[in-house]
Parts: structure tokens; C-alpha cells; sequence
């Protein structure tokens, strides 16, 4: 249905419109669903501070999670 790919393009069309300039996403078992909309998977000890200090890093994700990014491309406004 695509509802998954949609709500992911929102998110990324939003952060475009804050001028954030990566995402950062921890995931359990939706790695090939995110690679496919452009995050690359980044080995948990290059996550920045701010994402390893997160709850969901610490304790939520269980150790098998990934942790995946996306550059954001300069949106032209």
C-alpha cells in the first residue's frame, strides 16, 4: 500500500523544510525497508553523542538493532 514509504517521505520533506542535514533512525527489522529509501547503515560506535544518548539507543532497541542515516540533500527554496 505504500503507507510505510509515504510517512518516511513526509518525515524527510519536513526535516528538508528545518534544514536538518541527516536522520538518524535505530531499527530492528526494517533495514532493507529504510535502505531502499536511502538510509545507509552506520556501525553503532559512529553514532553521534546526541543519538547514543537517546533512550531508545540505551535501552529501548535491543542490541540487534542498527542504527541507519540519511544526508539530507540542500533543499532550493
Amino acid at each position: 500500500m505504500g503507507v510505510g514509504r509515504k510517512l518516511t517521505d513526509e518525515i524527510i520533506g519536513q526535516a528538508k523544510k528545518k534544514r536538518y542535514s541527516t536522520i538518524y533512525l535505530l531499527c530492528t527489522d526494517a533495514e532493507s525497508f529504510f535502505a531502499s529509501c536511502g538510509f545507509k547503515k552506520l556501525a553503532k560506535n559512529k553514532a553521534p553523542i546526541e543519538v547514543k544518548q537517546t533512550k531508545q539507543f540505551t535501552e529501548i532497541c535491543s542490541d540487534s538493532a542498527v542504527v541507519m542515516k540519511i544526508q539530507i540533500p540542500n533543499s532550493i527554496f
